[in-house]
């Protein structure tokens, strides 16, 4: 017996419909690609930050059964009814950011700013869509409550798992000054594609082709212009998309169970400075106490610059919250300076207004 490697990948693809695992990912063999300039299979680099082994990458996979009742006069039971392989757990962080296409030749194009497949797929599992902007060139994120879910393939160890009817339970793009942005998806499984045959039989890794993903840095998160009532910096940001996901019984769905979300809340947690512009000692109470959406303030700011010119990386994206509501504040300091922690909630009187973030 011998030791071996530690190595995984993992790609994530949208579906065309509900139990319809994406053909471009169960065709995979040779090469796995994750180049924005290229193929672009849906392969993602993970965050050395997080994951096991510096991958980005969590998953555990379970057995879902049903106990035999007890042997004779004891408490002893025998093999459970297998009913479906599940995973229990499944997370994935990776460097947020722009979709690190190289612009055209002349002029940049909407194409230009297309976020990456296994990104978009990842949108689309928590109810986001992505759509060419219209207000500017480049590529417009905003809530939308049609998608459809998204298959992910993953290689681990010589398993390779295909993941059918996945969602994301949780989105959290976390904002640390200093360094690059990192978003995490916290996924649900459907189901595992073909178990029986796809999980046991060992199969190599392939070859992996990130790209630009391996080649080039998301912007720092560095003179962003971070503005709400006043523009003032903040210590660290956390953006979530929330959805609430139900378990649904499903006669003809596979293993009988269909993952519906029936919800989704936008919240925002993040320490910034207190700023006195525009009466601003008492803005958060005033916030608090609103009782009309006019009285809330927007809350943005651009992470890197735009890409306007030819042959350069689009990278930068901006975050606009027109109605967030304060839910909590409390007393901060920063330094000797008074700050404050807060919790918004994304509100908005028209239907998928929360939020806007553009990838320009």
């Amino acid at each position: 017996m011998a030791k071996f490697a530690f190595d995984v990948a993992a790609a994530f693809a949208p579906q065309v419909a509900e139990g319809t695992y994406n053909a471009n990912l169960d065709a995979i063999v040779a090469t796995l690609d994750g180049d924005p300039d290229a193929t672009d299979d849906g392969l993602l680099l993970g965050d050395s930050g997080s994951g096991v082994g510096e991958s980005g990458l969590s998953l555990s996979i379970g057995r879902r059964s049903r106990d035999k009742a007890v042997i004779g006069a004891s408490f002893t039971r025998s093999l459970s009814d297998f009913l479906a392989a599940e995973v229990r757990t499944f997370s994935f962080s990776w460097p947020w950011g722009g979709g690190l296409k190289t612009t055209t030749i002349t002029t940049p194009v909407d194409a230009d700013f297309l976020p990456l497949t296994g990104v978009h797929a990842l949108l689309n599992g928590v109810g986001l869509q992505a759509a060419v902007w219209g207000s500017g060139v480049g590529y417009s994120i905003v809530p939308d409550n049609t998608v459809f879910p998204f298959s992910a393939l993953v290689y681990y160890f010589g398993n390779r798992l295909e993941l059918l009817d996945c969602r994301c339970s949780s989105l959290a793009i976390k904002y640390t000054p200093g360094t690059i942005a990192i978003a995490t998806a916290e996924i649900v499984v459907g189901s595992i594609k073909d178990p029986s045959s796809k999980v046991i039989t060992p199969v190599a890794l392939p070859t992996l082709d990130y790209g630009a993903q391996a080649t080039q840095s998301m912007p720092t998160i560095e003179s962003i212009g971070n503005a709400w009532n006043a523009t003032r910096g903040f210590s660290d940001l956390t953006l979530t998309f929330a959805p609430t996901i139900d378990d649904i019984p499903d006669s003809n769905a596979v293993d009988g169970i269909v993952k519906e979300p029936s919800a989704m809340e936008i919240g925002v947690e993040a320490t910034l400075f207190a700023d006195d512009a525009g009466s601003g000692e008492t803005f958060e109470l005033s916030q608090a106490l609103s009782d009309a959406i006019g009285d809330l303030l927007p809350l943005t700011f651009t992470v890197g610059s735009a890409a306007t010119g030819a042959q350069e990386l689009a990278l930068g994206h901006s975050v606009t919250i027109a109605d967030p509501e304060l839910d909590e504040t409390a007393m901060e300091k920063l330094g000797s300076k008074a700050a404050n922690t807060i919790k918004l909630i994304a509100r908005s009187a028209t239907a998928n207004g929360e939020i806007e973030i553009n990838l320009i």
